[in-house]
């Protein structure tokens, strides 16, 4: 049975935070279980973009230098690495959203993931191999460090989906590109790129998580919880489970399951720590429309998927004219005219980028004909 610690852990006071942190870890069975003396250990944040702390984008500093200290005092070699999508560089992102400061003070290197090397996946599955970041594959141990966010292609970004972050740079947008259209087989390519990578231990920032149409633009909750755990598809699903969503409806569990590798229910987990209906919440938001085609069956959802999929719109009053919508675009489908961003949704393939690069909020999601017909 996988096990999932849960947490409380109400604010990012440094001592409360790695107290949140030493004891998620205990309940697994310590660092000591994860980390032996001498390992090299990659903490991988979401580091999405350069962005302050407060704005609740990327893990909070808070919890890496907690997992630095103690990587450290386990007899391990911490290094912080990630590839941001939407940054020129890892050391201007880290900068901005504090995480050089505790590698500085901490003398923790800073490694960004630049260079790819093709990997095969040792699992019979959908891909024979994967790009991957060829820095990951120097460390003994890898700790996931995910932020609690919505995701409008994915509904939630969590422990399976942070890891994408191992994919150097603008490949990532090749696997929009070559996904388009079907979340299913991005949400496939997502699982089995987990289980290559392979972490050995997950600690969520829910600390403060996203919800609305994350994982940028969205608003910040207040959850106080920081989970921990060594199977990431065990991790979505419970905290699938405290956001009152059905786990089935988070892509990478619905494959997961298809698969043969996710619990058949949220029973076959072991929570430890905080009970789960005490720290449940009933009220917190999802992108919009992001459930609706789940709530028919699937094959009916390949026939309708034209139709039940949103397209993302400008908000005109918001946009500053960044262009950073145009250039995450995978298919070209986002242009500046006369001073004005425009989707063309011939070319729109709903992947999202142009949403989730948008740092002013002013691409949202309108449903189409029949979504506005359901709601």
């Amino acid at each position: 049975m996988e096990a999932v610690s849960l947490v409380r852990c109400e604010e990012y006071h440094q001592a409360t935070v790695e107290k949140g942190v030493h004891e998620a870890v205990r309940l697994l069975g310590g660092w000591d279980k994860f980390v032996k003396r001498g390992d090299k250990v990659l903490i991988k944040p979401n580091l999405l973009t350069g962005a302050p702390p407060e704005k609740g984008v990327t893990t909070h500093p808070s919890l890496v230098r907690a997992v630095v200290l103690q990587v450290k005092e386990a007899g391990g070699i911490p290094t912080i690495g990630d590839s941001p999508m939407f940054s020129s560089s890892l050391v201007r992102a880290a900068d901005k959203a504090g995480l050089k400061e505790v590698a500085d003070h901490y003398d923790v290197r800073l490694v960004e993931f630049d260079e790819s090397i093709e990997v095969d996946n040792p699992y019979e599955g959908t891909f024979r191999r994967f790009e991957i970041a060829k820095q990951v594959f120097d460390f003994d141990v890898i700790v996931n460090l995910p932020k609690l966010k919505t995701h409008s292609q994915m509904l939630l970004t969590l422990a399976v989906k942070n890891l994408f972050g191992c994919v150097v740079g603008r490949k990532k947008v090749q696997w929009h590109f070559k996904a388009g259209t079907d979340r299913l087989y991005f949400a496939r390519m997502l699982v089995e790129l987990y289980r290559t990578i392979g972490p050995q231990l997950t600690i969520v920032d829910g600390i403060v998580a996203m919800e609305g149409n994350g994982p940028q633009s969205g608003r910040l909750r207040e959850l106080g919880l920081i989970l921990a755990g060594r199977e990431c598809v065990a991790l979505d699903m419970v905290i699938a489970h405290l956001l009152g969503l059905e786990p089935l409806l988070l892509p990478t569990t619905f494959v997961a399951k298809e698969m043969g590798i996710a619990p058949v229910d949220i029973g076959e987990i072991k929570i430890l720590g905080e009970e789960l209906n005490k720290v449940a919440v009933d009220d917190f938001q999802f992108p919009s429309y992001s459930t609706m085609a789940w709530n028919i069956p699937y094959w009916l959802q390949r026939r309708l998927k034209r139709y039940l999929t949103p397209l993302p719109s400008v908000e005109l009053s918001k946009c500053t004219l960044c262009h950073r919508c145009l250039e995450a675009c995978p298919t070209g489908a986002v242009s500046d005219s006369n001073s004005q961003m425009i989707i063309n949704y011939d070319k729109c393939i709903t992947c999202f980028c142009c949403q989730e690069a948008c740092p002013e909020g002013a691409i949202q999601l309108q449903g189409r004909w029949l979504m506005r017909l359901m709601s």
